[in-house]
């Protein structure tokens, strides 16, 4: 007679749980609110008003992973001063065209270029997520928010999983 295996459920969830990647999240906790649409009762207007916040944020953070992917002594974009270059108002324009001095150069702290998109495109997720769950009633804006958390700590893991390898 051969020995049977019995094993429980917990074992199984921890099984697959140790080994499973990790899940796929959203692109944004606007969109993790949508996918979340038939559980908060979104009605197609609702919908209609999110997805455009989406596509909105979509934009800027493309804007923003242009804007800080570009050397920093290219221009800006048409009608940006040349490198080395200033416009009205800039350093030395004061009054009486005295020059002031530049800024000092604090070394050692600065964000790394990663760290300052990773903020930035955190600060328009945020502010895209406010301006949806303002379109939302009390009671779906409370469950969206419940939402949006879940998928922002979901993300902070991930990013943690990402900085330990």
């Amino acid at each position: 007679m051969t020995p049977a295996f019995v094993l429980s459920p917990l074992f199984l969830t921890v099984l697959l749980v140790a080994g499973a990647p990790p899940p796929v999240l959203q692109s944004s906790s606007v969109a993790a609110v949508l996918a979340q649409r038939g559980a908060l009762q979104l009605n197609p207007e609702q919908v209609k008003q999110l997805e455009q916040v989406e596509s909105s944020l979509a934009r800027e953070q493309n804007a923003a992973r242009e804007e800080l992917a570009r050397p920093p002594d290219a221009p800006a974009g048409p009608g940006a001063p040349p490198p080395g270059k200033l416009s009205a108002g800039g350093p030395g324009s004061g009054s009486g065209g005295a020059k002031s001095k530049p800024p000092p150069i604090v070394r050692g702290s600065a964000p790394s270029p990663a760290q300052v998109l990773e903020q930035r495109l955190d600060e328009l997720d945020t502010q895209a997520l406010l301006k949806a769950v303002d379109m939302l009633p009390e009671p779906q804006r409370e469950k969206a928010i419940e939402i949006a958390s879940r998928y922002r700590e979901q993300l902070f893991e991930q990013r943690e999983r990402e900085k330990n390898r």
